[in-house]
């Protein structure tokens, strides 16, 4: 097991066991808001079943859809929102999901062309990366 994966693991236990101690609210949203950053998706959904605020939110104003959202884990993402997240709420930064979700994405694509991505490559039907994101670009304009 990876050092990451260990460490991600040990916060999650962690995190939960003191949902389970400490049964305060502030205590059961950081444990739910954790398990969805770390995409612990078996975690996140046993935590709904036992009634959590699934809205519920983390010292820094994040709720478990945000956590997802800003690492890009899509089925806890979409768990989240069949089960009734709201999309709009805003954390202690006056960052949404959606904001959280266009940094990871753009981070993650500043890092690949700073490692060498070469974004002129076409895919077999003549795509390059720009031809997908632009689609989704422009439903980002307000």
């Amino acid at each position: 097991m990876k050092k990451k994966q260990l460490l991600a693991g040990l916060l999650i236990i962690g995190s939960t066991c003191l949902g389970m101690v400490d049964n305060s609210e502030n205590a059961k949203n950081e444990a739910f808001v954790n398990a969805a950053r770390y995409g612990e998706l078996s975690t996140v959904q046993r935590m709904v079943d036992e009634g959590v605020d699934i809205n519920g939110t983390d010292k820094n104003g994040n709720t478990a859809l945000m956590a997802a959202a800003d690492i890009g884990y899509l089925r806890v993402a979409a768990f989240l929102l069949v089960s009734g997240a709201k999309v709009t709420p805003v954390d202690s930064k006056g960052e949404t999901a959606l904001i959280k979700a266009a940094e990871s994405a753009f981070k993650l694509i500043d890092m690949l062309l700073e490692n060498g991505a070469d974004k002129k490559i076409k895919d077999k039907r003549g795509k390059t990366a720009y031809n997908y994101a632009e689609p989704q670009l422009k439903r980002l304009k307000p």
